[in-house]
């Protein structure tokens, strides 16, 4: 008998330990009060604070969903993001610099007209960027075949993290 009263008040303490552990959530956090320091009134959807809950709550809630919801864009839509261009030129001369981008430009919408291509400004250097290519090996290839068709251009010619715009398929 005695045994089950210490068993039963090791379960009653456990759980009480467990219950006490529970961390408040960030918002909930943020509107305690807190003596000698400002006051804080975070007010936020309760969508939103349900996603932000405490760990426990988030991991109950990823096993009740089996579901992630995410948006995902139409096709067609225009999305920018990081990825890789093939930089063409790059010069610092005010006279002629940029003359020679939009020149360089228009060679290779001739010979690559899928291939999209822009001039940009960034004191004191102007630049010919061409392509939007997702990984560092796909921008690679097509540099080859520039390099191939503009054999003058191959040696200024290298790949650059950039924005890119992409086209949802």
């Amino acid at each position: 008998m005695k045994f089950h009263s210490y068993l039963a008040a090791l379960i009653l303490f456990c759980s009480a330990n467990m219950l006490a552990q529970t961390k408040p959530s960030i918002v909930d956090q943020l509107n305690a009060p807190k003596s000698g320091q400002g006051t804080i009134k975070v007010y936020i959807d309760d969508n939103v604070k349900e996603m932000l809950g405490s760990p426990a709550t988030s991991s109950r809630n990823k096993a009740d969903n089996d579901t992630v919801h995410t948006k995902v864009p139409m096709p067609g839509t225009i999305i920018k993001c990081s990825g890789f261009k093939i930089q063409v030129f790059s010069g610092n001369d005010q006279r002629k610099s940029k003359n020679e981008a939009y020149s360089k430009q228009s060679q290779i919408k001739s010979l690559f007209p899928d291939i999209d291509t822009s001039v940009s400004f960034h004191s004191p250097f102007w630049r010919l960027r061409a392509g939007n290519y997702k990984t560092h090996a796909e921008a690679a290839e097509a540099m080859i075949e520039l390099r191939k068709a503009f054999p003058s251009l191959g040696k200024e010619m290298y790949v650059v993290r950039d924005q890119i715009t992409l086209v949802v398929e």
